[in-house]
């Protein structure tokens, strides 16, 4: 039995970390293209963003670009942009109407744009960690060796402060431009849910699997420290054993011929126990 826990709990963190690995890819490639299942992922939908430019209604933002949201379709998009910024004062940069901009987006315009560029580079370094550790976490399985856990555990820690950092940003940077958005009255903005929990979903898994790497040692520690088998399943006990007799109870000597002089040193040690002192 506990051999077989000991195999379930080994392929757990493989695959939490094959289910991080497919997440990120459709956050990573939101945006890059127009059509199927990546067009319903997107960080920022702005209702009344035609009011500043006519060719955007509603305009949403992804990693790569920025398009025109209308009957289910993306149009008006711009060419593709790896770290595409969340900057309306740039992305509007050719509108009829820039002075309808909120003014946060033009007094803290760096803010915006370092944060959404920075978040998506540091996704992208997550996800290359992250695809490390699942083959590593594979690796590990068939090899017990220490330098393969070593680098298994180093790139999970990786591919988890990695994935934090770049949610974290880019949540940061949608979240305050919604609110921003939101508090002009001719816009209503909304985040994009799937692209946010995907994001989130996939560092959790991460998460999930270091304590399972932490709870593995001492699991096979248990069962006598290399992790190939537990100690009752290699020794057998045979209860009706019993050793022979080589001496008295008291006074036990191994059977076989010892020269005189170590015979000698043994007697000296000898204490005969049924000898009372008498006064």
């Amino acid at each position: 039995m506990g051999q077989l826990f000991r195999k379930i709990i080994q392929w757990i963190p493989l695959l939490f970390f094959a289910g991080s690995v497919l997440l990120q890819f459709f956050v990573i490639l939101s945006g890059a293209r127009t059509t199927g299942v990546l067009k319903d992922f997107y960080w920022l939908e702005v209702e009344g963003t035609g009011a500043i430019d006519p060719q955007f209604g509603t305009t949403r933002w992804t990693n790569y670009r920025m398009c025109n949201w209308e009957n289910d379709e993306l149009s008006n998009c711009e060419g593709p942009q790896p770290a595409y910024p969340f900057s309306p004062d740039n992305n509007f940069s050719d509108g009829e109407n820039r002075a309808l901009i909120p003014s946060d987006f033009i007094n803290h315009r760096d803010t915006y744009y370092y944060l959404s560029r920075v978040g998506w580079s540091m996704l992208l370094v997550g996800l290359v960690f992250t695809v490390f550790s699942f083959f590593s976490t594979l690796l590990r399985i068939f090899l017990k060796w220490k330098l393969v856990s070593g680098l298994n555990w180093l790139n999970s820690v990786f591919a988890v402060f990695f994935v934090a950092l770049g949610a974290s940003l880019m949540t940061a940077a949608y979240v305050k431009g919604r609110n921003s958005f939101n508090d002009a009255s001719e816009f209503d903005a909304s985040l994009g849910v799937k692209m946010f929990a995907f994001l989130w979903t996939s560092l959790a898994l991460l998460l999930l699997s270091l304590p399972i790497f932490c709870f593995k040692k001492p699991l096979s520690s248990f069962h006598g420290g290399t992790g190939t088998a537990s100690h009752d399943d290699s020794i057998e006990y045979k209860e009706d054993y019993i050793p022979p007799a080589t001496g008295d109870a008291y006074n036990p000597e191994p059977a076989g011929d010892y020269p005189p002089t170590q015979k000698r040193k043994l007697n000296f040690f000898k204490i005969n126990r049924k000898t009372t002192i008498e006064d």
